[in-house]
This record gives structure tokens, sequence and C-alpha cells, in this order.
């Protein structure tokens, strides 16, 4: 069959075929293919009323401090941790004021009983002479130097071993051995000039042996005892006891004044 027939069948075919819609087809076009499309259908999508929402009440402020304590769970931490927030303290002018008034007036009390407590602790240099030990006040010191020669001075009492020349000033030396009635002993190389003040002026006081300075408190100085009469109570201002020392307390305005005899 050649293929002009097989084109006549065809025609024929289609020919006597009836469509069921459409136009008739056109023999240079090849028939179209049925395809099913499906129905799409859009699922309407239904909203849930909303539940009513609880009123809130106001909250009143609570008097004590209100912590706000946030929790947070960390991965790998069975318990959570709490951080707190403690609210800012309100300022109040009279109360820091009122408070800094305190603060001022137990400071100045702190300050005045520490005052008091130093002047009670005395502070004495005490030397010995002979066998007894003597003891100045630290405020009438001025230094301590080693035993030097001295001039003698005619006319002067026995008491005065004589003058020495301190850095340009003359310097009287009283020994005090002659001066508080006391034997002399023999020389140890231990003696000193303890140089002292005299108003504007100095004057040295010989000691057999300077032992150190000391602190006495007030309440540990006794009044002279009754015994001393006379120009002796005049030297003496009191008798200081610390550890197992008795300290005899001198009177140096006393000591020094050589019209007190």
């Amino acid at each position: 069959m050649n293929l002009a027939e097989i084109r006549k069948k065809a025609l024929q075919e289609r020919t006597e075929t009836p469509r069921e819609h459409g136009t008739p087809p056109s023999p240079f076009l090849p028939e179209p293919i049925p395809v099913e499309v499906p129905e799409i259908v859009e699922p309407v999508q239904e909203f849930e009323e909303p539940a009513p929402c609880e009123e809130m009440l106001p909250v009143e402020p609570s008097p004590k401090p209100v912590a706000e304590i946030i929790s947070v769970v960390p991965a790998g931490e069975p318990h959570p941790v709490e951080i707190q927030h403690s609210p800012e303290e309100t300022f109040d002018p009279l109360a820091r004021i009122l408070a800094g008034r305190e603060m001022s007036t137990e400071t100045a009390e702190a300050v005045e009983d520490e005052r008091e407590l130093q002047a009670e602790r005395l502070e004495f240099l005490c030397f010995r002479v002979a066998n007894e030990i003597y003891a100045v006040n630290i405020l009438e010191l001025k230094e301590i130097i080693k035993l030097r020669d001295c001039t003698e001075v005619p006319r002067m009492p026995a008491y005065i071993s004589g003058v020495f020349s301190l850095r340009g000033l003359i310097v009287p030396v009283f020994d005090l051995h002659a001066r508080l009635g006391l034997l002399s002993g023999a020389v140890t190389g231990r003696e000193r000039i303890v140089v002292v003040k005299k108003g504007s002026s100095f004057c040295g006081l010989k000691v057999d042996e300077v032992l150190g300075v000391v602190k006495i408190p007030g309440s540990a100085i006794e009044q002279p005892p009754a015994v001393l009469e006379g120009i002796d109570r005049d030297f003496v201002i009191g008798i200081g006891r610390h550890e197992s020392w008795m300290i005899i307390l001198l009177n140096l305005e006393k000591i020094l004044d050589v019209h007190l005899a």
C-alpha cells in the first residue's frame, strides 16, 4: 500500500467517527489528546475563637522591698538560676545630713578619746645615778652625748662641774651626784651628759648610765612620799612604776635653779 492510499483511508475513518465536542478536525493538524485535570478544592481554615482574657487588677505597692526574680534554665543545669534585682533606694536629703552629722560627732569623740589617752601616757627618759633610777620628761630633752672635759668656772656652785661648748653654745653641766646628795661611784665608761632645755638655753645633766625611754600612764604616777621635806620634795614631782622599776621623776625646773640650794 502506497502513501496515497494510507492518507485516503485515514480520512475516511475520521469522517465516519463523529466528534463529541468542538469543530471538525483539520486534515493538517493532529487530533488533540484529552487530558483529565483534577479539581483543586482549597480547604477552608477554621479559626478558633480566642479565650476571653482575665481582667488584670491593679497591684498595690508593697511597703517592703520586692525582689524581681527571673528564672533561667541553662543547658545542662537541672535547677534554675535566680537573678534578683533590688529596687533603688529613695533619696532622703534630711536623713543623709543627719547621718553625716552623727558620723562627724562620733569621729570627733574618737579623736578626743585618742588625744586624752596619748596625754595620759607620758614618755620619760630613764637614767641611773648611783643605785637609783631617775627620769625626766622626754619633751624637755634635746640630746645625749658622751662625757667630755668641762672647763671650771670660778665661784660656781659645787654641783656644777663646769661648762663646755656644744656647736657654739655654752652649756653648764650639773653633777647629779652632788645635786641630789648621792655618793659618787666608780667610773664605768657608760657615763653620759643628758642635754635638756632651760628656757631659751640648754643645760647638761651628768648621769652614770642612760637606760632608755619608757611610757608611763598618768594613773601609774604617784605623789612624792611624805617623808621628803624641803628641797628634796621640790626636786621630785612623782614616783612612776614601769614593770619592776620604781622611777623617781625629777622636776628639772627646780634642779636647774641655781638659787635653790
